[in-house]
This record gives structure tokens, C-alpha cells and sequence, in this order.
């Protein structure tokens, strides 16, 4: 198991090297809304979140964690009408522990993984209209492709139609057979994009997401977004300086992961977490930031199923406990 001096030594290493690394992949969500062609930035991104031992409920084991991530969103070609770009991302996590997934009586497995590789293409039309088109596969297992019953597919098609200076309808539909929720079907979506004033109020509202910036008085801001079902971010924060911001925030989040050798192919290992997070942002330079965060998890469980309502069956519930971590983010 892992120690809380060796959780920290680990991390150390990681924030050294994480300082080295250009960082900072957004450019997917923020690229979707965007009302301009042909000004895509290459984003990088790398960053390690640890948590220690908790106990694990009715079971004689322990649990720790360690999750490292590394993004690439980068252009291929662009102009002033059409735009190409890739994505690469890379997720590992580190699962010390000798707790058991009941049902079918194995492990949890020590190293989860989820690769993904994709790309997307926008094109704005004579009339101002934006089309879009992206897709995505992957490999979210801890045997990343081991068949392709290990394998994720997600695409999506969308339409940006303008209703004003800055405002717009967006019009979407959505596939993912690794979707928290009905996987394998398309799923169709509507929002209104609201831009008041860019540098301080701009909101999408719609179905199946929502998210909210707001500034309601100088240097104190606050970030919503929604996802369906169970997907949330809070945040609330204050730019001390130009460069150097404070924030506070609360997330819900899940991830899924297909189990090589599982007995049904449309099972999967989900993993539900709560946060609470606080940290410091700096921008060191121009283009790169460094995120240092820390803070309290809770409701954290991992189960294997088809879906949510199987939550019962085959599950592992950790106690809450701390975290901490470090992002490094480069956009040029």
C-alpha cells in the first residue's frame, strides 16, 4: 500500500516533471463554440492527482490512487472557411489495492488505462453557419485493445447557426458506446449559446449540457457546466493578480472502463467520485500555466455493471479522504 510519505515523494516527482511539460488541452469544448474558423491554437497538457490508503468498506483491503493524464489537441490545416485538427489523449491510473469486485469474484485491477484517439473538422458555409464534424476511438480498459470488445467509439455531428453579433443556436447529435448513460445510442441536442459580454458573462443553455461564466464584480468569477446525468462542475474564483488566481470547487464525476475477460461484453467498471477542491492557477508565461490543487473526495465507489442501477451489485466503496495535484498546461 501506499504510504502518505510515499504518495507525497511520488507526487513531488511528478510536479517536477510536470513543470517541464507544455500542457493544456481544452481546445475540443471551447473549438465546438466557437463562432471563428481557422484560429485553432495547439494545446498540451499534463497532470497527476494522488490520493492515499482508505479503508474499503466491508472488505479486509485498502485502496490508494494515483491518476495521470496527458492531453494533445493540435491543428492539422486551417483557413479562414475550414478547420482540421487531432486529438490524443492519454489517462493512466495507478489502483493499489487488494479489494475485489464481487460478482464475478477477481481483483479490481491494478492499472486502468484510457487511450483515445480522434480528430475533428468545422467549416463555416456562405450564409454564416457553422458544420461540424468529430469522432474518436479508444481504448478504455485495463488490457487497452486486447479485442475490440475493449474498444470506444464516440462521434458526434453538429450545426452552429448565428442569432446575432455573438449569439447562436447550437444543433447536435451524439454517439458513444461508452456512454454513462444509453451507450450505443445516438442522442440528439439543442442549446442556445448567450454572449451578453465575452470578457464577462457568456452562458450555453440547453440539453444535454449547460455551462455559465460569469464575472459579477471585478477579478471574482464563477464557472457552472452540466452534463447529463451526473456530471458537474462548480467553481468559484479570485484573480489576486493579472496572472495568479484562487479557486474553490465542487465536482461529480464518473468514469468507465471495459474489463478484459469480463463475462458480458456490455459490462463495465464504473467509477463515481465527489470533490472538493481548492488551488492556486498561475500563469508562469505566456501560454503556460501551472495548477497546484488539493483537497477532500467523497462518495467514491467503483462497480462493475451495465449501467447505473447495477451500482449495487459488485462494488467496492472507499472512504473519503484527501487529494492532491498538479497541471501543467502550454497553448500556443
Amino acid at each position: 500500500m501506499l504510504s502518505i510519505r510515499r504518495l507525497v515523494e511520488v507526487s513531488f516527482c511528478l510536479a517536477v516533471l510536470a513543470a517541464s511539460v507544455p500542457a493544456g488541452a481544452q481546445g475540443v469544448g471551447r473549438t465546438w463554440l466557437s463562432q471563428r474558423v481557422g484560429e485553432l491554437k495547439t494545446e498540451v497538457d499534463y497532470g497527476v492527482t494522488g490520493s492515499c490508503n482508505r479503508d474499503v468498506k466491508d472488505q479486509d483491503a485498502e485502496l490508494a490512487l494515483i491518476r495521470h493524464s496527458f492531453h494533445v489537441f493540435a491543428p492539422l490545416w486551417q483557413n479562414e472557411r475550414e478547420e482540421v485538427a487531432a486529438r490524443i489523449s492519454v489517462d493512466a491510473w495507478d489502483v493499489d489495492t487488494e479489494a475485489r469486485l464481487t460478482r464475478p469474484n477477481v481483483e479490481l485491477p491494478e492499472h486502468l488505462w484510457d487511450l483515445q484517439f480522434g480528430g475533428m473538422w468545422r467549416r463555416k458555409l456562405d450564409n454564416g453557419w457553422i458544420v461540424g464534424a468529430g469522432v474518436e476511438v479508444g481504448s478504455p480498459s485495463d488490457k487497452p485493445f486486447d479485442s475490440c470488445e475493449e474498444t470506444s467509439v464516440n462521434a458526434m455531428g453538429s450545426l452552429r447557426m448565428p442569432a446575432g453579433e455573438r449569439d447562436a443556436w447550437l444543433f447536435f447529435v451524439q454517439y458513444s458506446n461508452n456512454r454513462s448513460f444509453l451507450p450505443h445510442v445516438p442522442i440528439p441536442g439543442v442549446a442556445y449559446q448567450w454572449v451578453p459580454d465575452p470578457k464577462r458573462f457568456r452562458a450555453v443553455v440547453g440539453v444535454p449540457f449547460s455551462q455559465l461564466y460569469a464575472e459579477p464584480i471585478d477579478r471574482l468569477y464563477v464557472q457552472l457546466r452540466y452534463l447529463l446525468v451526473r456530471q458537474v462542475h462548480a467553481e468559484i474564483g479570485y484573480r489576486v493578480l493579472d496572472t495568479l488566481n484562487i479557486y474553490a470547487a465542487f465536482d461529480w464525476d464518473n468514469n468507465r472502463f471495459f474489463r478484459a475477460g469480463r463475462r458480458e461484453n456490455d459490462d463495465r467498471i464504473f467509477y463515481y467520485e465527489k470533490r472538493l477542491t481548492t488551488g492556486v492557477r498561475w500563469e508562469v508565461c505566456e501560454g503556460l500555466t501551472a495548477d497546484i490543487f488539493g483537497g477532500y473526495a467523497f462518495d467514491r465507489f467503483f462497480f462493475e455493471g451495465e449501467k447505473y442501477d447495477d451500482r449495487d451489485q459488485s462494488r467496492i466503496d472507499v472512504a473519503d479522504g484527501a487529494f492532491i495535484g498538479i497541471k501543467a498546461s502550454y497553448r500556443f
